[in-house]
């Protein structure tokens, strides 16, 4: 990200920590493939 952006690792950290950004966390959706996933929902 530093290195993208041409800024520092310490000005990227503590952009990240002042707003608590967590780019390298993803929220992903894996569909199910129980066929009985709807009615469990």
């Amino acid at each position: 990200m530093a290195e993208h952006s041409g800024l520092s690792k310490s000005t990227v950290g503590r952009i990240w920590r002042k707003f608590p950004l967590t780019p390298h966390l993803t929220d992903t959706f894996k569909p199910s493939t129980n066929p009985l996933f709807v009615e469990k929902v």
